[in-house]
């Protein structure tokens, strides 16, 4: 959902089964801006 500040939400695939090429997982990720160079 929407959030109130500078942050990324990644969501994509994990847990690879080699066998059948196949994902039995999701990879979600939170990141927020903390600080930034404006120089």
């Amino acid at each position: 959902g929407n959030i109130d500040h500078a942050g990324l939400r990644l969501i994509t695939c994990g847990g690879l089964d080699e066998e059948t090429g196949t994902f039995g997982d999701n990879t979600v990720v939170f990141a927020d801006l903390v600080g930034a160079n404006t120089e």
